[in-house]
């Protein structure tokens, strides 16, 4: 625990936030924008009311889960590259391409295997 900021600290941390925080960003935009422009004559109430007629928590567990697992990905591989920093700014620029390189890769082998253990579990 960080005690002069009063929070666990971290770049995990941050970037799990951060990728949190985007995907609620996106999610509120396709629900209010999700209408087909030939329908915004009902109202927003009518809207919400049957778009989430069928949806349950659970609909919402899986990408939240993968939001999650990414950012803790990014926060990782950054901080591993970070660290192994050397040659001045030269090496922060090689560091800093490697981890969007290897975070790209591993996000990649993540997605493949958190699809395969949500359709195990949640089929």
């Amino acid at each position: 625990l960080d005690r002069r900021h009063g929070r666990s600290g971290g770049i995990e941390d941050d970037a799990t936030r951060g990728c949190r925080a985007l995907v609620d960003r996106q999610n509120i935009w396709g629900l209010s924008h999700g209408a087909p422009p030939g329908c915004r004559s009902i109202s927003l109430r009518l809207f919400f009311e049957n778009g989430f007629k069928d949806s349950l928590f659970s609909d919402f567990i899986p990408p939240t889960l993968k939001t999650m697992v990414f950012g803790l990905i990014i926060g990782t591989v950054s901080c591993f590259q970070g660290m192994r920093t050397r040659g001045g700014t030269e090496g922060v620029g090689r560091a800093a391409t490697s981890s969007v390189v290897l975070s790209s890769l591993f996000i990649i082998l993540a997605d493949v295997l958190l699809v395969r253990l949500i359709l195990a579990l949640w089929g």
